[in-house]
């Protein structure tokens, strides 16, 4: 069994090798059923948006998880002794047209940067990986930039693939957002514009982890996130971004049509049977073509978990 040093250079071709797999290009039907039954879980007006022809941005991540899922599967089954851990750290999205219900969309994924950084707990890549959709005339609708810390062995041992501990390398990767967190308290000095409550129910986000069939272990079972540190099962990051655009849907009563920019950070888990406080905040308009809103998302505590940047087209 040979051994090589893991360096930037190795795993960029290791990644890129695994992100050209012609599976990684596919079409993603909305399957209208599943739409409905997400707006119900997360209390978006579904005939709002049909009427207008209109999906919920929040959706768009529950549409492009089956991209990044596939993808881990496929690296974790060609190199399962490289990486330790992956963290969701941030996301950059971009619109160029409607998320419009009567289309047909294709995903694609690809590599945007790589840097090695040192944190308190040794070595990690900053990855940065860019999900697509394009329409059926192959024009771009949406880029969503994913940021990944992902921390990794420093030797590597050169193995044959094997069946049997697939899926529990898959899930060791999503580990330890410990590492990264930057727990603290958020100052609200500005002009709150709307605050919502939102109870992290545990009835109902079984029922969306049902509904996308997911299969990792730490947003699934109590005793698996306890052994990997964490409190309490965390809810899924494309779950609780299911929220944030939906504050402003609702505030210009016009669907995803003028929301041009959305950029997150998660800075810290959310726990299921948790509330949450969501405070969206407009910031001073510079620009007469756009309004952008700030949106904080803090624990019953005021521990800063997520925060967001909303752009929206005037």
């Amino acid at each position: 069994m040979s051994k090589i040093t893991m360096t930037r250079s190795i795993f960029l071709s290791m990644l890129e090798k695994t992100i050209k797999n012609p599976s990684l290009d596919k079409n993603l039907p909305i399957d209208i059923k599943l739409l409905q039954k997400y707006c119900e879980l997360t209390g978006h007006d579904f005939e709002f948006y049909k009427s207008r022809n209109l999906i919920p941005l929040g959706f768009l991540m529950t549409l492009t998880t089956k991209l990044f899922t596939e993808l881990f599967v496929l690296f974790f089954s060609r190199h399962r002794s490289v990486i330790k851990g992956v963290v969701h750290s941030s996301s950059k999205i971009e619109l160029y047209r409607p998320f419009l219900l009567n289309a047909e969309y294709r995903g694609t994924l690809a590599i945007k940067n790589i840097v090695e950084k040192i944190g308190k707990k040794g070595k990690f890549f900053v990855v940065d990986i860019e999900v697509c959709l394009w329409d059926q005339n192959n024009l771009k609708i949406i880029a969503d930039r994913h940021q990944f810390f992902i921390k990794y062995n420093k030797v590597v041992k050169i193995q044959k693939f094997n069946l049997f501990k697939l899926v529990y390398l898959i899930y060791v990767g999503f580990v330890d957002l410990t590492s990264f967190q930057n727990r603290r308290n958020h100052s609200l000095s500005r002009l709150i514009c709307i605050q919502d409550h939102i109870k992290m129910d545990r009835n109902l986000y079984s029922q969306y982890n049902h509904l996308i069939s997911e299969l990792n272990p730490l947003h699934l079972y109590k005793a698996y996130a306890r052994y990997l540190g964490y409190q309490n099962i965390v809810v899924a990051g494309i779950y609780t971004f299911s929220f944030l655009p939906q504050t402003i849907e609702k505030l210009i009563d016009a669907g995803t049509g003028k929301i041009t920019n959305i950029n997150v950070v998660y800075k810290n888990p959310i726990y299921i049977n948790t509330t949450i406080v969501q405070t969206m905040i407009k910031k001073k308009q510079e620009n007469k073509n756009y309004i952008e809103y700030e949106i904080l998302v803090h624990d019953m505590d005021k521990n800063l978990l997520t925060q967001a940047m909303i752009r929206h087209a005037v």
